[in-house]
């Protein structure tokens, strides 16, 4: 069945038909030739080949209705994720956890009044200054270590905003608290990877902010505040973890770097050197480049969970409760804002906890890793 010959045939007939039988022709084709790909692999590679070819951008158009996996979706249909056939994988190999991307919102920085009033544009952002409630400042005296050097604001996301704009059900499939504010501290250079890594290295303070309770900026400098566009999205594991063949780890690398393209995408504020995601390639075709993994609040971390960080995790962070697991609060990627210095040259920092304590909002026992090996 040459199902890419059908593509063109419809293509070339599109323009005499009525749009109601034009939409429905379309719709038995996207799933007949779903059903064609995911029964015989010749006729798949053929899609996507024909999918690559760039001198046909109306056929290309066509067929990415099929080659690309639905993603905006996934949340609400995970079975259709699964179950396509440029997926086609087991849920337990490839689970989905929803997360808080947190890209910048570039194009704030370009308003004249952001540098001034930078609270009245955004609420959440990445460096700067830290913040502080208006009603009881005498409790969010900035951190510092164990010796005495004071660590550096990383991020403050607030988090009853972000459930207001997402919305609740959205928002509460990253079991995130839907109420206060979050903040990072960190001494940027601490890896975590060892016995002798200070836990007071690094701090996570939730502040939870009572009706009527607004923050101000702490003393620092408002130009080194990047603005954050929150916006939930579907994570998977990276595809370094699960035990593949080489067939299987391609198609679940081109699944995983597609979902990481979402957040990018989404990011309506990155501003004119965001991507131009009406050129840019996929990652079906030969030549595509993957953008850098986005900062995220819960979710899959976009490094690979390996058995040393097990192994830290285990020890530093001990489950007791029954049924008790370790999950990412936070992943850091400092180069989402320019910041290629902090981490010992830009890498990721990852902030996990217990699920039992994040159910009870403590922060007081995490545990941070700089991911040098990633």
């Amino acid at each position: 069945m040459d199902v890419v010959q059908q593509w063109r045939d419809f293509l070339a007939s599109e323009p005499s038909l009525a749009e109601d039988e034009s939409a429905a022709r379309e719709e038995a084709l996207q799933e007949l030739t779903l059903a064609a790909m995911a029964d015989d692999a010749q006729t798949r590679a053929a899609v996507v080949e024909a999918f690559r070819d760039q001198s046909g951008a109306r056929l290309r158009q066509a067929l990415g209705s099929v080659v690309l996996p639905p993603r905006e979706e996934l949340a609400e249909e995970p079975a259709r994720w699964w179950s396509h056939p440029e997926v086609r994988t087991d849920p337990a190999v490839m689970p989905v956890a929803m997360a808080l991307s947190l890209p910048p919102a570039s194009v704030l920085l370009e308003e004249a009044d952001f540098r001034t009033d930078p609270l009245s544009m955004c609420t959440s952002w990445f460096a700067g200054p830290a913040a502080r409630r208006q009603l009881d400042a005498s409790v969010d005296a900035e951190p510092q270590r164990s010796d005495g050097q004071r660590l550096t604001h990383v991020i403050h996301v607030n988090l009853a905003d972000e459930s207001s704009n997402q919305g609740p059900e959205a928002f509460a499939s990253t079991g995130l608290p839907d109420h206060g504010a979050l903040q990072l501290f960190h001494d940027l250079s601490t890896e975590g990877w060892d016995d002798e890594s200070d836990p007071t290295a690094w701090q996570v303070r939730w502040l939870p902010l009572a009706d009527g309770d607004e923050v101000s900026l702490t003393d620092g400098a408002a130009d080194s505040m990047v603005p954050l566009n929150p916006q939930v999205v579907p994570t998977v594991p990276s595809p370094l973890e699960p035990s593949l063949n080489d067939e299987e780890y391609d198609r679940y690398a081109r699944a995983h770097a597609w979902l990481e393209e979402l957040g990018h995408e989404m990011n309506t504020m990155a501003g004119p050197d965001g991507p131009d995601f009406d050129e840019r390639l996929t990652p079906w075709d030969d030549s595509y480049e993957p953008l850098p993994s986005l900062t995220r609040m819960s979710g899959c971390p976009s490094a690979e969970r390996t058995e040393e960080t097990v192994g830290i995790l285990t020890a530093r962070l001990p489950l007791t409760a029954q049924n008790d697991r370790h999950v990412l609060l936070l992943d850091v990627n400092p180069e989402n804002y320019g910041q290629d210095s902090w981490f010992h040259g830009g890498h990721n920092v990852e902030v996990w906890m217990r699920a039992s304590d994040l159910v009870r909002r403590d922060f007081s026992s995490i545990w941070c890793l700089i991911r040098t090996d990633a």
